[in-house]
């Protein structure tokens, strides 16, 4: 547990200095679509946000509805930041925290509800750690002798 503590806080160093120059916006998340995409409302507009970095499963692909039901529970309702990563029109790519330091985006990987997604984000270390986490403790997709594949 101690090292597990340790790997995290490591990660989630890596994860504030990589983050240091993104641009960031907050909202209510007024829906949840998947797992790693959420609607979020600010001011004057909604913006369609995926989660960055994360594929979780969808529909009724094993653990899509427990993907879906997390983020509802953990998000839905709720103030976010978004460090947003990648941008166009009203669709962005970010990171998404529900309070000064916890990552959504994290969370569903490290409780096997998403993979971590090394093509689009492959110097996402947290993800990385949180993934081999989520796969030496068989969590939630990790489970099955095959997980999701990627989109």
């Amino acid at each position: 547990m101690q090292i597990r503590k340790g790997v995290f806080l490591f990660g989630m160093i890596i994860c504030i200095l990589s983050m240091a120059n993104a641009e960031t916006v907050v909202g209510l998340v007024e829906e949840v679509m998947h797992g790693d995409m959420i609607m979020v409302s600010m001011p004057g507009k909604e913006i369609k946000t995926h989660l960055y970095g994360v594929v979780c499963p969808e529909g009724k692909a094993p653990f899509g509805k427990e993907a879906c039901f997390f983020t509802t529970k953990k998000a839905l309702g709720k103030k976010v930041r978004i460090e947003i990563i990648k941008s166009s029109n009203n669709f962005v790519e970010g990171v998404v925290y529900l309070d000064s330091d916890t990552s959504l985006n994290s969370q569903l990987v490290e409780t096997g509800l998403a993979k971590w997604d090394s093509k689009n984000a492959p110097h996402e270390r947290v993800l990385v750690l949180m993934q081999r986490i989520a796969q030496v403790e068989k969590r939630g997709i990790w489970k099955s002798v095959k997980p999701i594949s990627k989109k």
